[in-house]
């Protein structure tokens, strides 16, 4: 979401809604970090995950047509002094990688998702806040960047001077984590390094 009053040099948006498509099964992750004191709309991250059978939020799972939720299984996971931040430190330093709480692969996936969503907004281009057609039938989509033009009102901004910034959809090769028909979104895959502090491609 653009609006003159909130433009800065900033390369992520305060509010965001990146949808991942897993071969049917939707993720939607959602961000809003704009919050005036509309009780309704708080600072808000959330993660959902769209099935045919029902949806995952907020820590449980929803059957289709469920009113109530049914909470989701718990998994243990090791829990060190530092938490997760120290946990890596520490690695690093004694080269251990069989200690780490969980391997550097999961916050790879984790982290791409992420990065993925953010590549596509910045090869966006801004359009007339309305409900964006051309995202598909999905009804939960368009709900949640209808919530976003809510939001700007509840924090004291003019609706009709804000404006979408809508990412290209974007295919992803996941086996070799590139954009096949995307050069533009290859690009920003990665970054020109400033030697001598530059990662190489095979680490």
């Amino acid at each position: 979401m653009n609006e003159p009053d909130f433009k800065d040099q900033g390369q992520t948006p305060n509010q965001l809604v990146s949808i991942l498509d897993f071969d049917g099964v939707l993720l939607l992750f959602e961000t809003r970090g704009l919050v005036g004191k509309d009780p309704r709309y708080p600072n808000h991250v959330a993660n959902e995950l769209y099935f045919e059978a029902g949806v995952v939020r907020e820590g449980k799972f929803f059957a289709k047509g469920a009113p109530e939720g049914e909470p989701l299984a718990r998994v243990e996971v090791p829990r060190v002094e530092g938490g997760v931040f120290g946990n890596f430190i520490e690695c690093m330093r004694t080269r251990k990688a069989e200690n780490l709480c969980a391997d550097i692969l999961e916050g790879h996936l984790s982290s791409a998702c992420c990065h993925l969503g953010n590549i596509s907004y910045r090869l966006g281009k801004e359009r007339r806040f309305e409900k964006p057609a051309d995202l598909g039938s999905n009804a939960i989509v368009g709900d949640s960047i209808m919530t976003l033009l809510d939001n700007t009102r509840a924090i004291g901004v003019d609706p009709a001077r804000a404006t979408l910034w809508v990412g290209p959809k974007l295919a992803f090769d996941a086996a070799t984590e590139n954009f096949p028909d995307n050069p533009a979104a290859n690009e920003l895959l990665t970054r020109t390094y400033r030697p001598p502090f530059v990662v190489p491609n095979r680490v």
